[in-house]
């Protein structure tokens, strides 16, 4: 089988709706009046580049854009095709159509589509033409073609500012949600090829794995059973051939393990292979990622190969353990290759606004940024969009583990409707016999918080008793699931357990208390997530701000001169609480300067964030994970995200970088920064003053000897008592290795001048390292601060900073420009430690760099 592809440059028109016909859209092709674009792609991304629209991420610019949703959109593309290219059998494959499609080959009506998350095909053997031929897609983008649907079960349901959107198989986010403006999306938004076979081809592979144990529970041999179905319409004989290969990454060689020839004439063949020992697939952190190659080689009865598919596959097992802990509680933990797994991850949004804008590239950077947090599961969040085959394949390699919604969220959904019912049958089996395949792939999700909405609402509505979806989530998925991947986890919702989805005791949580409920206990009181009992933490966040140089890229000057600008509040979460949490943290009642209200919201979200995952990793396995919302984000947004739409990490990032290795320091004791400890810390000081007790996470599954150096010093950098304690870190496991008792200390010194430092290593090798305030942020006493910065040339790009200073330095950010790369950031300088920085970029002689902390007047050029 080859492929011709068609992707590339198209051309653009669109009118008002049912005003043109095809013969119109030719005529404007013959005079040359439709306008170029790029497939995939958008008719946004087609508008900007033709300069007939700004760019709807820059200032309000996509308020302007609501004309768009009511138009009707025509893409066009000729394409010529020479004899040799033409096959027994021609299909013409869209990938992704956003929404509404109707589609013409050579003035031939092909048929229409209308779900833009799954690909839709034509048999078009007999439409081309050798030499010329022209294919003509019409695109709606959806709301005019419900408006005459029922909506009234959307009225009280969440996130109802477009309430016809749940009439619609396409991005939900794409209608506003907290995080992103409204800008509905229409355009042929992933790739256009035409397939040629001859003779038959590979349709599908599916692979299933049944384990053999030893008496300890360890995997002695796997039997893969490889199913493949074959297009083969004339019931031809043909040649099957299937080869098994070691994972070359791990091996010195490529090593071929098992070889089957088999004549078939099926459609379907089953294809078996025993492996003793098997190398397994384990997430990132736990082991290899190993990856087996299976090659398979279709065959005509000559023996000419006429079609071939590769694919990876990772030996592994994924559960979910839901042990009895009393009381009416339950654990909710991942279990992989029968070992617990400790979730350290996120929940994974689009990358753009406008999906036609998707692609790879950023995908790649942000699933490398992810390893390099040494998280190891990611949540594609029912809003967005399934992803693509690269992001599924690339999570394969790093060993980050996926959870997967389907794409529903926040809202009821029309299963009473036959037709919607069944197109949501089509996408969803086409999506679980696209991913089932994928080794990093671990739970199916029916939707996004559907149940815990209606939970919700009946409290509020006591007479309101339909949950619609319900067909959807309890009963079709399920079956789908069960029938095309029955290995794999499904479960009716996230959060989901017990009676109420939203259960403490049992399940997964998201907690939105803190942020989103002023009428809770605990609204407003960040510093106490780890208070609650959660058994999976799948989805809480803290608002960061982007970061000034990426403000700059998206907002004009005008924008930029007050937090209370229409630009800046367009550009902000709508759970606005910057200035509140600057206020109750830092005290600052005055209106501050740029870069000071981007630091502090942003050390406010990092050290927070640091703070939840600290609290819930000592409690493994009562606790037994958490997905922080969000990792990514879609639009240029002040938001949850620790990572912003331009790719710039926020200091939250590199926290959670240090805070998440394998071994880990963590700290429990007193929390001076609640709300009510903010009043009364010093009274705690005074009368009770409990130890600090310094423990250490191990998720490695083998035991480590540590070394845990911790000192407590003042902020000005004298040393006040500081030990070594050597002891064996169980593997999987959580050790107390010290209580530090204060209450001598503050005889001498006042909480607000020190500060506990921890530092762990292994064979003389610095594994991770933390601190610990007495104080809240506002009553520290931090001392002016003189660094020490010397520089080293190591190259064309590169730089060494090798930095030291005889004080406390809290949060030292390098400001730098987009070309200028650091490897560590917004970090604490300990007294008298030195600290070296590797720096990348180019025309270094050129670029102005400095250094700003918390501490007071630290401004500093150190390069220019």
């Amino acid at each position: 089988m080859n492929k011709i592809c068609l992707d590339g440059l198209w051309l653009l028109t669109w009118n008002d709706l049912n005003t043109v016909t095809l013969s119109d859209i030719k005529k404007l092709y013959a005079s040359g009046k439709m306008i170029p674009c790029h497939v995939p792609g958008a008719v946004h991304t087609a508008l900007v580049d033709a300069e007939i629209i700004e760019d709807p991420i820059m200032g309000m610019n996509a308020t302007k854009c609501s004309w768009i949703k009511e138009k009707e959109w025509w893409y066009l593309k000729e394409f010529f095709i020479q004899n040799r290219e033409i096959k027994n059998q021609s299909i013409l494959c869209f990938e992704g159509l956003d929404l509404y499609a109707d589609i013409w080959l050579n003035n031939q009506y092909l048929g229409s589509h209308k779900n833009a998350f799954i690909p839709v095909q034509f048999d078009v053997t007999n439409n081309l033409n050798i030499g010329s031929n022209i294919v003509i897609v019409k695109l709606r983008e959806g709301l005019n073609q419900v408006k005459e649907k029922p909506i009234d079960f959307m009225e009280i349901s969440w996130n109802s500012d477009e309430p016809y959107r749940t009439w619609l198989r396409k991005p939900q986010f794409c209608y506003k949600w907290d995080f992103t403006v409204s800008l509905p999306t229409c355009g042929i938004w992933r790739g256009v090829y035409i397939k040629n076979y001859e003779q038959a081809f590979i349709k599908e592979t599916h692979i299933n794995s049944e384990f053999s144990y030893d008496n300890e529970f360890k995997v002695n041999r796997v039997e893969l059973s490889t199913h493949i179905y074959i297009e083969n319409p004339d019931k031809r004989k043909l040649y099957l051939k299937c080869e098994w290969f070691a994972d070359k990454r791990y091996e010195k060689h490529e090593v071929k393990i098992y070889q089957i020839v088999k004549k078939i004439c099926n459609e379907e063949e089953l294809i078996s292979c025993s492996i003793a020992e098997p190398n397994l697939w384990w997430p990132i952190g736990m082991g290899r990622q190993y990856l087996y190659k299976l090659k398979i080689y279709l065959a005509n009865e000559e023996g000419k190969i006429i079609d071939s598919k590769f694919i990876h596959h990772g030996i592994r097992r994924v559960q979910i353990q839901e042990f009895e802990l009393g009381e009416g509680q339950k654990t909710f933990t991942f279990e992989v290759n029968n070992k617990p797994v400790f979730i350290k991850g996120a929940n994974w949004v689009p990358t753009d606004f406008i999906i036609g804008k998707e692609n790879d590239e950023t995908k790649k950077k942000l699933l490398d940024m992810t390893a390099d947090l040494n998280m190891n599961m990611l949540r594609v969040w029912g809003g967005g969009v399934y992803e693509s085959d690269f992001f599924y394949d690339y999570c394969d390699q790093l060993g980050i583990m996926v959870i997967q919604d389907f794409m529903f969220a926040c809202a009821y959904y029309p299963d009473f409707d036959e037709e919607f019912v069944d197109n949501v049958k089509n996408e969803a089996t086409a999506i679980i016999m696209r991913l089932r395949s994928h080794s990093s792939l671990v739970a199916w999700i029916g939707n996004n918080e559907v149940q815990e909405m209606h939970y919700s609402i009946k409290e509020w509505h006591k007479d309101y008793h339909e949950l619609y979806g319900s067909l959807i989530f309890n009963k079709l998925l399920p079956e789908l699931c069960k029938q095309y991947d029955p290995n794999r986890i499904y479960r009716e919702s996230s959060p989901f357990g017990g009676n109420n989805p939203m259960d403490l005791n049992e399940g997964d949580q998201h907690f939105w208390h803190f942020t989103h409920r002023p009428n809770s206990e605990y609204y407003l009181d960040i510093w106490k997530y780890p208070e609650l009992n959660f058994k999976f933490l799948s989805e809480f966040g803290v608002l960061g701000a982007l970061d000034e140089n990426s403000l700059k890229k998206c907002l004009t000057k005008e924008g930029l001169s007050s937090y209370d600008s229409e630009e800046w509040l367009y550009h902000t979460n709508t759970c606005n609480l910057f200035t509140t949490f600057i206020d109750k943290f830092f005290g600052n009642k005055e209106e501050l300067p740029l870069i000071d209200f981007v630091r502090k919201s942003q050390v406010i979200q990092a050290e927070t964030l640091r703070h939840i995952y600290d609290s819930l990793r000592v409690r493994k396995f009562t606790c037994s994970g958490l997905l922080v919302w969000s990792l990514n984000d879609c639009y240029s947004t002040n938001s949850y995200a620790i990572i912003d739409y331009y790719l710039s990490p926020k200091a939250a990032y590199y926290y959670l970088r240090r805070s998440l290795t394998s071994l880990s320091i963590v700290f429990k004791g007193y929390e001076p920064h609640t709300l009510e400890a903010q009043k009364n810390y010093e009274t705690y000081y005074h009368e009770q003053c409990d130890p600090v007790d310094l423990y250490v996470v191990n998720d490695l599954l083998v035991e480590k000897q540590v070394l845990l150096y911790y000192r407590v010093a003042t902020l000005e950098g004298r040393l006040v008592i500081a030990d070594c304690i050597s002891k064996i870190s169980p593997q999987n496991g959580v050790t107390k290795i010290i209580s530090i008792e204060l209450r001598e200390i503050l005889k001498q010194y006042n909480p607000n001048e020190l500060v506990i430092i921890g530092e762990l290593f292994n064979e003389n090798v610095k594994l991770n390292e933390n601190r610990y305030f007495l104080v809240p942020f506002k009553d520290l006493a931090l001392k002016p601060a003189n660094i020490d910065c010397l520089k080293k040339v190591c190259g064309d790009d590169t730089v060494e900073l090798r930095i030291i200073s005889k004080e406390f330095v809290w949060m030292l950010h390098i400001n730098t420009s987009d070309d200028f790369l650091v490897d560590d950031n917004d970090f604490d300088l300990f007294p008298n430690t030195e600290r070296i920085i590797n720096v990348k970029t180019k025309n270094i002689d050129n670029k102005t760099c400095k250094f700003t902390s918390f501490n007071p007047s630290l401004i500093i050029n150190f390069y220019e």
